[in-house]
Order: C-alpha cells, then sequence, then structure tokens
C-alpha cells in the first residue's frame, strides 16, 4: 500500500511562476538559467544586477 505524503496546493491569488518570471526577465523561457553560459573562472556571463537591485530595500 502506498501513503500519502503530501498535497498539491493551487493558489488562484498568484500570477503563476513563468508569468511573473517573464515580466522580470522576459526572454527567460528561452533562456533559463540553466543553460546560459558559464565563464572558465566558474562566474556567470548573464548581468543579473538589474533584478538584485530590484530585490533591494
Amino acid at each position: 500500500n502506498k501513503i500519502p505524503t503530501g498535497i498539491f496546493y493551487k493558489n488562484e491569488l498568484i500570477t503563476p511562476y513563468t508569468k511573473r518570471i517573464t515580466d522580470r526577465i522576459p526572454n527567460y523561457l528561452e533562456n533559463p538559467a540553466a543553460k546560459q553560459n558559464i565563464s572558465k573562472n566558474g562566474k556567470p556571463t548573464t548581468d543579473i544586477s538589474k533584478i538584485l537591485d530590484s530585490l533591494r530595500p
């Protein structure tokens, strides 16, 4: 017998994650972080300063 370990919950009051992320990063779905290049020194080549600035108080 399988024992259920949780439930799925859908919050209708919050816009979907893909909509929220593409509002901030318009080409995110075409160029997700997992597929972006990383330089030889291990640092990302993508400029995320605008996103970080929007999170700062």
